[in-house]
């Protein structure tokens, strides 16, 4: 006889969480947390995934977005394009040669196809939706993808590995600037304020916590880890800063591990991130704290210039400055560098930046 299988508990696959701040952990999700998060992208709230389109996937299969996104295409009966890995020019040709429609997308390649030359080089007319998860995407990249794409404007999606993908996703024909949508049906979201635990309301920013049937089950061999991240009432703390206003649209603020301190003050990267990148001498930014005796740490931005556009480094503190109080700019400088180094799933690997100052 055929072993029964219960979905509730039954594991359907086990990722790895990116390590960006730390060791990867094994991420048990069930069957029916899996399949929640496939109808997600079905729902008409969300977009609609359907036999219409033609997914392109550059996102790695062992990341959660690109699973999701790979899987969600084929249950759907959407045409699934999968590349082995991100090539500029191989990108863009499969774009334009098998019009792809819908674009599952992290920071890093939102900045490629908003400021790279090699871009217009390709007709991409076909594109209908791209969506960005990953990290927090700022007004400026926003309004550089829209001038580009005939106001086409990306949609953000907020999700990890252990929330089981995207669980706040901006609703087609809806734009708030800079918001990553509310909460998908079935899921439920709280703002706690990372010290005292308290529920926030809106415009407070706290911890974003995250509950329904597509959060993870467990980490792999590791009861502490989940212990700490999975509340007694089933709530997931995903270590994200951000916040809700009072139209239930969530934002993102940045990693709570990232968040730099200088004077008692928090500084996160991606604030200073959106205002750098909107240089046009900027092709890619990434912003990190130096450690400092005297004032815990100095926000500096590792920055690779757009080729043919000069950017110097007094330009960019002032632009900074412009924006932001004292508290919160460039106190440790701009440093020009080649390239900025990043993760297999796409993401800025930030250790290997923070490694560069204690080598100096």
């Amino acid at each position: 006889m055929p072993t029964r299988v219960d979905p509730e508990t039954t594991l359907s696959h086990i990722l790895f969480s990116s390590g960006t701040t730390g060791l990867p952990k094994g991420v048990m999700h069930t069957q029916n947390g899996f399949k929640h998060c496939l109808n997600v992208l079905s729902h008409p709230q969300n977009g609609a995934l359907n036999t219409n389109h033609r997914v392109l996937i550059v996102l790695p299969l062992f990341h959660i977005f690109g699973l999701i996104t790979a899987i969600g295409g084929i249950v759907n009966n959407a045409k699934v394009l999968l590349l082995e890995k991100f090539k500029p020019d191989t990108f863009l040709k499969v774009i334009q040669e098998y019009k792809a429609t819908y674009l599952p997308v992290v920071p890093t390649l939102l900045q490629f196809l908003s400021k790279h030359k090699i871009v217009d080089e390709y007709d991409l007319s076909s594109l209908r939706d791209i969506f960005c998860g990953g990290a927090p995407v700022g007004e400026g990249s926003e309004k550089l993808i829209a001038k580009r794409f005939n106001n086409l404007m990306p949609r953000q999606i907020f999700g990890t590995t252990e929330a089981g993908g995207g669980v706040i996703i901006m609703p087609p024909g809806h734009r708030k600037s800079g918001s990553v949508g509310k909460v998908v049906i079935g899921c439920e979201a709280k703002i706690l304020d990372p010290e005292s635990q308290m529920v926030l309301g809106p415009n407070k920013i706290g911890e974003i916590c995250i509950r329904g049937p597509n959060v993870m089950k467990g980490y792999l061999k590791n009861e502490e880890a989940t212990k700490r991240d999975l509340d007694q009432d089933g709530f997931l703390h995903t270590g994200d800063l951000g916040y809700y206003d009072k139209e239930m649209y969530f934002y993102v603020v940045d990693r709570i591990k990232e968040v730099m301190k200088y004077k008692g003050f928090q500084v996160a990267p991606a604030q200073l991130e959106n205002i750098l990148f909107q240089h046009p001498g900027v092709k890619e930014v990434s912003v990190v704290g130096k450690p400092d005796d005297r004032v815990g740490e100095l926000p500096t931005a590792f920055v690779v210039k757009q080729e043919g556009v000069s950017v110097t480094e007094n330009e960019l503190v002032q632009l900074v400055a412009q924006h932001l109080h004292a508290d919160k700019q460039l106190h440790g400088g701009v440093i020009f560098v080649e390239e900025i180094p990043k993760t297999q799933s796409g993401k800025v690997a930030r250790a290997e930046l923070r490694k560069r100052f204690q080598s100096s």
